[in-house]
């Protein structure tokens, strides 16, 4: 089910908003049908998600039908609920037909890690917006930005926090 998280958002007009952004776990989009508007043909279930290489869009939705593995462009999505519905049934993809060479996938469950090799626990979630846009990575109840991680591989590594020192700067003498 989508979720809606309250933001705050100042304009350059300097009037604040709140805005309301509706968003969607992939772990709770796992096993759910993918239909075909055309002619209501079940295409599928979904099983995964591929992003891009710095895991801040959805490209495809990693789906199996009772033979083989496709691939769904986000772009193909119609409309995202108890199902996620296409237009076009000719919008999947054979895996083959598509380059993943750069894309990420299996993100779920993968451990996360500090630079300084500390465990933050298993990614549990990716929250998603309506234009496929990653918002979060949850692990073990924290959510993090894309950009909090310097790469994704075998395990997902944050990039490294720099703690600024309250010390003030003293002169260097002439």
């Amino acid at each position: 089910r989508a979720f809606a998280a309250c933001t705050s958002k100042t304009y350059d007009c300097g009037i604040a908003f709140n805005e309301v952004i509706f968003m969607t776990r992939l772990s709770e989009l796992i096993k759910r049908p993918v239909v075909c508007k055309e002619d209501c043909a079940l295409l599928g279930t979904v099983e995964d998600a591929y992003f891009d290489e710095n895991c801040r869009n959805i490209v495809y939705f990693v789906l199996f039908d009772e033979y083989r593995e496709l691939l769904l462009p986000y772009s193909a999505a119609a409309a995202i609920g108890d199902a996620v519905m296409v237009e076009d049934k000719f919008a999947l993809l054979s895996p083959e037909d598509a380059d993943c060479t750069v894309l990420t996938c299996n993100l779920l469950g993968k451990p996360v890690f500090t630079g300084g090799g500390k465990s933050k626990g298993t990614l549990q979630d990716v929250l998603f917006g309506a234009k496929g846009r990653v918002n979060a990575l949850q692990s073990d109840g924290t959510a993090y930005s894309p950009s909090s991680f310097k790469a994704f591989g075998d395990v997902l590594l944050l990039k490294d926090v720099t703690v600024k020192s309250k010390t003030p700067k003293t002169p260097f003498p002439k």
